[in-house]
């Protein structure tokens, strides 16, 4: 990758900054995307410090050239991710302590990808049962609408700290990424 201020290679575990600006008029050479109204460009720690900044940036963040030889980490199966955390539900698979301290998990990082929205709690007997609301096209992405009235009943295993580890270490073995 080539700094856009100096020209300079910028090498792989460099940091550098990314800037979003405006796209370059009609008919010049781009990599961006057709249609897209913004361009990313990379300038290097060392332009960015001497100044060297684009007059009409509408956003920039820090990162580092990632390494040819890595490879990049697949996305998630969010729709699949989905099904499972409702599968795991059905019948009597929740009462297992490891299938539903797995589910709970699940369902966590499922809300916090924003595929899931927590409506509330309540108590069932002697575990806490949390409620949440599907998105309605999780092709969308965390800008989908939600599903209302299509909720998901998740209980709350109560996990030990030492629980939650072990559990979050079994879902990323699961899922193939890492912690």
């Amino acid at each position: 990758m080539r700094c856009h201020a100096t020209g300079a290679l910028i090498a792989p575990g460099e940091a550098c900054r990314s800037v979003l600006i405006p796209a370059e008029p009609a008919g010049e050479a781009s990599d961006r995307p057709a249609g897209s109204p913004f361009q990313r460009i990379d300038v290097s720690e060392a332009a960015w410090a001497a100044g060297h900044r684009p007059a009409h940036a509408y956003s920039h963040w820090r990162g580092r050239v990632p390494d040819a030889a890595t490879p990049r980490r697949e996305p998630l199966d969010v729709p699949g991710l989905l099904e499972l955390v409702t599968r795991l539900g059905e019948g009597d698979a929740d009462e297992e302590h490891g299938v539903a301290a797995f589910r709970f998990v699940l369902a966590l990082l499922l809300m916090r990808r924003k595929m899931l929205r927590l409506d509330g709690t309540r108590e069932a007997g002697d575990r806490t049962v949390w409620t949440f609301t599907r998105k309605e096209n999780v092709a969308r992405g965390p800008l989908g609408r939600w599903a209302e009235g299509d909720t998901l009943d998740v209980a709350d295993p109560g996990l030990t700290d030492e629980d939650a580890v072990a559990v979050a270490a079994q879902l990323h073995e699961a899922l193939g990424v890492e912690p």
